[in-house]
């Protein structure tokens, strides 16, 4: 499959997101609950914040894999020995984007759009920092204007859960990860 046939649907990876919120609303509201006490009362230095988005990604990808929402003390000890390359990654990530940023903008936002599954490869796959920056690079080749549409459209759905009185980003924050997932396991099966 030549890069030019890769695509992706937005409307189903919101459908898919949207259905799974619904489906396990209790689920994500507890676990949103629980992780911002952890994150804003046992923050350590901002790393208690990185292994939650780290566990939130593996979620994310089990419930598009299985269509099942669950945690256990496995996500906890599975997730230990890759944080230190999540934690750099992220933070190389971060100066990248950020340095393209000071660079008129149009950098930052295509390395951002570039490099915008490093983590969840990092979580999938389990490899090195520079091999989840080539792989991102090589699933997002050649669709870069269809993922700033899709960026696009889920900062609205944030904005719209703003609005409602931030309540509703206890259903904007889980829609948007289930679809965000959904759309890198769409390209991923693109580009084997």
């Amino acid at each position: 499959m030549s890069f030019e046939d890769k695509s992706f649907s937005v409307e189903q990876a919101f459908q898919f997101g949207w259905t799974q919120t619904i489906q396990y609303f209790g689920f994500f509201l507890l676990f949103q609950i629980v992780t911002s006490f952890v994150s804003s009362f046992i923050s350590i230095f901002g790393l208690t914040g990185t292994f939650v988005n780290l566990l939130t990604q593996k979620i994310y990808l089990r419930v598009v894999d299985t269509e099942k929402a669950s945690f256990d003390s496995d996500d906890l000890e599975n997730s230990f020995p890759i944080f230190l390359p999540f934690l750099g990654a992220t933070l190389l990530l971060a100066l990248l984007v950020g340095f393209g940023f000071i660079l008129l903008i149009i950098p930052g936002l295509y390395w951002a759009l570039k490099y915008q599954f490093v983590p969840l490869i990092l979580v999938d796959k389990k490899c090195g920092i520079m091999d989840a920056f080539t792989e991102s690079a090589r699933l997002t080749s050649g669709i870069k204007m269809q993922l700033l549409g899709f960026s696009l459209m889920m900062f609205g759905i944030v904005l719209l859960g703003i609005l409602c009185l931030f309540v509703g980003l206890f259903i904007a924050i889980p829609t948007i990860g289930l679809a965000y997932a959904h759309v890198y396991r769409q390209l991923e099966s693109q580009t084997i």
